[in-house]
């Protein structure tokens, strides 16, 4: 990597852990790289080698340098799986020793310390994250909103063709005031008006399947409305 971006990377990293106290975790190859951090885990064939300070790591390894710290802990740990002595166990297991081998390993699972740690690990991650704590909280009410806006709402202005062949001196015309409708009708700009209510299809269809046991409420919105001019009669 470019040494100015990491410089300018590692600063940028070093700025944020001081001033916002955030804990930032990083996984490299990069060895050298390391020495800007305030703690290092060195680690090989998925076992932890050390965790210390990289100026102290250097320091009791005696080297100049972190990979050579790494080289010494490497030697070190070859030549202590080398100087492990095995002793040979001919006794055989008996099903005992396996289930409670078992029941170690189920309470280790269900450990109350890891539950714990969890739990303030992430009490400290709200403590520190209100931003986020708020968007959790106001992000369900804002997707009602959304859902009731867009998918949600009753469809508008569909346009419906109709085809009167019993009556074709009808024209149809619509008005969107039932007040409006009746002035209409008064001023002879219409011969009559029909009046279907807000309800009227429900109603309908509760009234039908209700029959006599139909509230009043569903007999009077199931009702088609109708005046018309009889002043020719």
């Amino acid at each position: 990597m470019d040494p100015i971006l990491s410089t300018s990377i590692w600063s940028k990293l070093s700025k944020i852990s001081k001033t916002e106290g955030k804990t930032i975790l990083l996984t490299t190859h990069y060895i050298e790289e390391t020495k800007n951090s305030d703690k290092i885990g060195l680690m090989r064939e998925g076992i932890m080698l050390t965790e210390n300070v990289p100026s102290m790591l250097m320091a009791e390894q005696n080297c100049e340098t972190i990979e050579q710290a790494f080289l010494s802990l490497i030697n070190r740990q070859n030549l202590s799986s080398q100087n492990k002595n095995f002793v040979q166990n001919d006794q055989p297991l008996n099903a005992e020793t396996d289930q409670t081998t078992y029941k170690m390993r189920m309470n280790r699972c269900l450990s109350g310390q890891r539950i714990w740690a969890m739990l303030i690990k992430n009490l400290y991650w709200m403590k520190r994250n209100y931003s986020m704590i708020l968007f959790l909280i106001m992000l369900p009410g804002v997707q009602c909103v959304l859902m009731n806006l867009t998918v949600g709402r009753e469809p508008e202005g569909l346009r419906v063709a109709i085809v009167n062949d019993e009556l074709p001196s009808w024209e149809i015309v619509r008005y969107d005031e039932f007040d409006e409708a009746v002035k209409a009708a008064r001023k002879n700009h219409v011969w009559g008006v029909l009046h279907f209510s807000q309800n009227y299809t429900a109603s309908l269809i509760n009234r039908i399947e209700l029959a006599i046991m139909a509230p009043s409420y569903t007999v009077q919105h199931s009702q088609l409305e109708i005046w018309l001019d009889m002043s020719s009669k």
